[in-house]
């Protein structure tokens, strides 16, 4: 399943720039923004919803 959703965020995330321009904002600023506001989102849903396995190992 972690492969699944690892494959399924590259290729969102490789789709993302052609979707931004389908919108038809010229302005590249307001595209980077955006960009960058949802990429701080997932990382604000994975460090609250992601936990550590159950076979966590301590560093050497």
């Amino acid at each position: 399943m972690a492969i699944g959703i690892l494959l399924g965020a590259l290729t969102a995330g490789s789709g993302l720039p052609y979707i931004f321009n389908i919108t038809g904002i010229p302005n590249w600023r307001i595209l980077l923004s955006l960009s960058s506001l949802l990429a701080f989102l997932g990382a604000i849903i994975i460090y609250l919803f992601i936990q550590e396995g159950p076979h966590l190992v301590p560093g050497a």
